[in-house]
């Protein structure tokens, strides 16, 4: 009955049947029990001989490694197994286990590291970041948290819409506010602006179209060039002004731009190569895109000063003169 019995047993079962059947046969002369310590080595030895998995669960190897720390010594299948520098082995990887138990399991809190190979900002990274926040929320409970760069990153992409909003037009109404107050005029704001921000549009639209753009410098460049950018049309519409006091419309426009290209180019030159060059030896992509969209923007934006401001310097001049205030001699 013994032999024919199919059923499927653990080493601690197969033990106990094992000295069942040999108390109710009379003729055997051992007295001693089967070993449950022998019942599991022939488990693991076959287990190990035939690959294959006779455990029911994964074992956790803090949970191996205490085991074999406790049983090194007295358990016979082990210590016959151990040298002394296995056991030096064992000994200091308990050692470093300990060391990491207090690193990552707290009182209050613990603590689980998790390596991705996923940039910071992608799709699939948004997806990844989604998804671990449920799973940790859904495994550990509402007070579990999920923190690292992917995580911050996701975090400041779901306000980049608002944040973005606010900030443009914080900057835009600041400058048309400063225009506006410094020259007396209502004109020049909404020219100078609009001229600006459509640069800036322009060169963040291509930039984006070529390459994937970190949204934090999106924010970034926009302000640095909204604010750096605007002297350039200042100079120029300040002086065509001054030159339609003595000129005519193309006398003082050909005046104004003559006076203003060597200044809008030497500058802007200096600060689209200092873009270009950050973007190049930048090995941080944040870094890296701001200089890129700051090499590109100040590009764009003199051309825009130089090409489509004059003209509609021309065309609005009679909109321009009427809403600027004329100074007091």
């Amino acid at each position: 009955a013994f032999l024919s019995d199919t059923a499927k047993y653990d080493y601690a079962e197969l033990t106990s049947k094992f000295n069942t059947l040999k108390d109710n046969i009379q003729s055997m002369t051992v007295s001693d029990q089967v070993s449950d310590i022998t019942v599991s080595g022939v488990f693991i030895k076959y287990a190990t001989a035939n690959a294959v998995s006779a455990l029911a669960a994964p074992i956790v190897a803090s949970d191996l490694l205490d085991f074999v720390v406790l049983n090194m010594e007295t358990n016979p299948l082990l210590a016959s197994q151990m040298t002394a520098p296995m056991r030096e082995k064992v000994n200091q990887a308990k050692a470093l286990m300990e060391n990491a138990t207090d690193l990552f399991i707290g009182e209050d809190y613990s603590r689980i590291l998790l390596s991705v190979d996923l940039p910071n900002e992608s799709a699939d990274t948004t997806k990844f970041v989604e998804y671990l926040s449920a799973s940790v929320k859904e495994v550990f409970g509402s007070e579990a948290h999920v923190a690292g760069e992917m995580v911050v990153t996701y975090d400041l992409q779901k306000t980049f819409a608002r944040d973005n909003t606010i900030i443009t037009i914080f900057t835009i109404v600041s400058i048309f506010l400063i225009v506006l107050l410094i020259f007396r005029s209502l004109s020049l704001p909404v020219v100078l602006v609009a001229v600006i921000q459509g640069a800036i549009w322009i060169s963040m639209a291509t930039s984006l179209l070529a390459d994937p753009m970190f949204f934090m410098s999106y924010i970034i460049a926009s302000c640095i060039l909204m604010g750096a950018t605007i002297d350039y049309g200042i100079l120029m519409s300040s002086s065509y002004i001054e030159y339609r006091k003595t000129f005519g419309k193309k006398e003082a426009l050909s005046f104004a731009v003559e006076a203003a290209i060597p200044t809008v180019f030497t500058s802007g030159l200096i600060l689209t190569i200092c873009g270009f060059v950050v973007s190049f030896i930048s090995s941080q992509i944040s870094i890296a895109t701001v200089g890129s969209l700051l090499g590109k923007g100040t590009l764009v934006s003199a051309l825009m000063i130089t090409l489509v401001l004059p003209a509609i310097l021309y065309f609005f001049d009679g909109f321009i003169l009427k809403f600027t205030m004329k100074k007091k001699k």
